[in-house]
């Protein structure tokens, strides 16, 4: 890390020298970013760092030769201009040969767009001491992001005092002091800029110097452009940010399955579990050497239309800034994410084999307590089967109980349908024995009746319990 960190710091060296000292030393330069990606250099990043080594040394030697470009001016300003030859030269290739300006008049009205150079150097808190009623979390905000600028801290100006009336004045006219503070820091971003518009003559005459273009008094010959032309002079020419520094971010995402069954754990009360598992990664990609970087996790919920028990999923996506050795940067956060999502998917699989210990052990302490309640019951029964073995008037004394009076007389189908016998013939039993007690109490009745009144006799005297016997005819009576 020291070795890195270094290099780092010797790069940003290099880029506040001059560009004619920085073209004198390019291959220290490639040896710097050698260095930079040594520690975490794959096989895809070292084929990344090949192609950029090449780019290097033969696009900065043949810009060497350009006058305009190997002036004593800002890294800024070598940058901008560096911009508006790429737009230039993007702007030719879109259209056919025989459609290129042929004069330099026509090649101004041509390009006149791709002259404008938009250079968002400026940072940000800049602007803040020229605007009235900016929010104190907008402005924290801004200051946490203007630490770490997507460019070189070179490469940064201050922001033009000509512009300050302007922006004010324009801040004041959409009445920005009560919006909210996603919409001013949005605002306060875009304006941070400085916009450059050059001449068609030094334009023409570097693209000329460089062999792109040939001039003849005041023809101009624009057919002898190819896209290798393009690639093999401004690959690996300087970077401005040509976006507001939010929107100058790469991201990359994986997913990662689900189980139905470990999601409440992975989740937790309140997202605590998803909260604990970014951190845990966060602090996983902090040895990425991506700082700053972001990272978020997103639980997916699972379709309705899909059972209970089918999968969802988690996406892992990381962002950072987009810095000068893009490709590199690139190639090494996809790698980070790779490693990230490995670790996720082991987290995953970890709390999947626990849920599933859980509902074995779950289900093992259950089928306990109910096994426990069986034989509890069935012990009961077999004592209670037995008192009335050894009790010789238990029969009587079951035939003089009355059976109660809220007996339901609800009709059931299937495995219902012994209960149902069971129902009817105790509500049978109910009223037989009422008609048999009103006709010993009475003396009126039927035959029938008068047989349920002789066995109610019998029971009583039959059994012994003479209290239960009384107790269960006051009962009926």
């Amino acid at each position: 890390q020291d070795q890195q960190h270094k290099a780092r710091r010797r790069v940003v060296e290099l880029g506040s020298q001059s560009f004619v000292a920085a073209m004198g030393d390019i291959n220290w330069a490639v040896g710097c970013v050698d260095s930079l990606v040594e520690a975490c250099a794959g096989p895809a990043i070292r084929e990344v760092q090949e192609s950029t080594r090449r780019a290097a040394n033969q696009g900065f030697s043949r810009l060497r030769v350009c006058k305009w470009l190997t002036e004593k001016v800002s890294m800024a300003e070598l940058g901008c201009r560096q911009a508006v030859l790429r737009n230039v030269c993007d702007r030719l290739l879109k259209v056919s040969a025989d459609q290129r300006p042929r004069t330099l008049k026509a090649f101004s009205h041509f390009a006149r767009h791709a002259l404008k150079v938009r250079a968002y150097t400026v940072m940000p808190t800049d602007l803040l001491p020229y605007l009235d009623g900016v929010s104190v979390k907008a402005a924290d905000t801004l200051q946490s992001r203007s630490r770490y600028p997507p460019c070189f801290p070179e490469m940064l100006e201050p922001f033009p005092e000509r512009q300050a009336a302007a922006v004010k004045a324009s801040w004041d006219r959409i009445s920005l002091r009560d919006a909210s503070v996603g919409v001013q820091m949005r605002w306060i971003e875009s304006a941070a800029i400085v916009e450059r518009v050059y001449a068609a003559e030094p334009v023409t005459a570097a693209l000329c110097s460089l062999g792109i273009l040939t001039q003849r008094s005041t023809s101009l010959d624009c057919e002898s452009l190819l896209d290798e032309h393009y690639s093999e002079y401004f690959s690996a020419s300087q970077c401005i940010p040509s976006r507001p520094w939010s929107e100058v971010v790469c991201r990359t995402s994986r997913t990662v399955q689900l189980p139905g069954i470990c999601a409440g754990t992975f989740v937790g009360k309140g997202g605590v579990g998803v909260k604990t598992m970014q951190a845990r990664l966060m602090q996983q990609a902090g040895k990425c050497r991506l700082l700053p970087l972001s990272l978020k996790l997103k639980a997916s919920k699972r379709p309705s239309v899909l059972p209970a028990w089918s999968p969802g999923r988690v996406e892992l996506e990381l962002s950072w800034p987009q810095d000068i050795l893009e490709g590199e940067a690139s190639q090494r956060a996809k790698a980070c994410t790779d490693k990230l999502a490995a670790s996720l998917r082991a987290h995953v699989a970890q709390l999947y084999v626990q849920q599933l210990a859980q509902n074995a052990q779950r289900r093992e302490q259950r089928a306990l307590v109910f096994g426990e309640a069986g034989r509890k019951f069935h012990h009961a029964r077999l004592l209670q089967r037995a008192s009335k073995q050894q009790a010789r008037d238990g029969g009587a004394v079951r035939g003089l109980e009355l059976p109660p009076y809220d007996i339901s007389g609800k009709m059931t189908v299937g495995r219902g349908q012994l209960a149902q016998r069971r129902r009817a013939a105790q509500r049978e039993k109910r009223q037989r024995m009422l008609r048999a007690w009103a006709v010993l109490e009475f003396g009126r009745g039927g035959r029938h009746v008068r047989g349920d009144a002789r066995r109610l006799l019998k029971h009583v005297a039959v059994c012994r319990d003479e209290k239960a016997a009384d107790e269960a005819l006051r009962h009926v009576e």
